[in-house]
């Protein structure tokens, strides 16, 4: 209990006044999960993933939900101690990389970043631990349509779109870069310009994710 607490008082989540109003129910969901299935326990990413939930549902309805992601979906494999559904989506991610933007990979390579040191953070918690809500929020809608796989989808389009900006920083820079502000380009290209952007690169990035499947 007091890890649980612990680490829902730091989750950034939690200053959203939405889900200000359930951190009991939050707080419960996850303990009683923790109780139901032994083999996985508690760890801070659950957090992550509960919040939406939460955000959509009464808490009971709420915690069945989780135990069908977990174990219909694939989450639990994500959290079990030796992190099996993790490990392999890592792997998959380096080889996306590798085949669609091998000059990016090199890079990342040259620089000593392994996706290990930025990437595990980001399918924990489904890019919760420092994305927008809103960002989050879609990102979870497209998760549960689409299943896990989803999430590689994801992750690959925002290298490709920051490839760009990623090719020019080193090592500190870039790994502070990934871990911290990959969203940035979302942010930072106006929205006129990345509607054109979008119109002249979509069909390409369709492409890409056809060659990568």
């Amino acid at each position: 209990e007091k890890l649980i607490k612990r680490d829902l008082a730091r989750t950034s989540f939690i200053k959203d006044s939405a889900i200000k109003e359930k951190i009991d129910d939050l707080f419960n969901i996850i303990k009683t999960y923790s109780l139901y299935d032994e083999e996985v326990g508690y760890t801070q990413g659950m957090a992550f993933i509960t919040v939406p939930l939460l955000m959509n549902m009464e808490s009971d309805e709420a915690f069945c939900m989780l135990v069908r992601l977990m174990f219909t979906y694939g989450f639990r494999e994500f959290y079990l101690p030796d992190m099996p559904g993790l490990h392999l989506r890592i792997y998959q991610f380096d080889r996306l990389i590798e085949d669609t933007i091998p000059e990016l990979h090199l890079h990342l390579k040259n620089q000593k970043i392994k996706s290990s040191m930025y990437a595990i953070q980001w399918f924990l918690t489904l890019f919760a631990y420092k994305f927008p809500l809103d960002m989050v929020l879609r990102i979870y809608d497209v998760v549960v349509a689409e299943g896990l796989e989803s999430l590689l989808k994801f992750a690959l389009n925002l290298m490709i779109k920051n490839k760009d900006h990623l090719l020019k920083l080193g090592f500190d820079d870039l790994l502070d870069f990934l871990k911290e502000k990959l969203f940035y380009y979302y942010l930072a290209v106006p929205d006129s310009s990345r509607e054109k952007d979008k119109g002249e690169t979509e069909q390409e990035e369709e492409e890409q994710a056809g060659e990568s499947n």
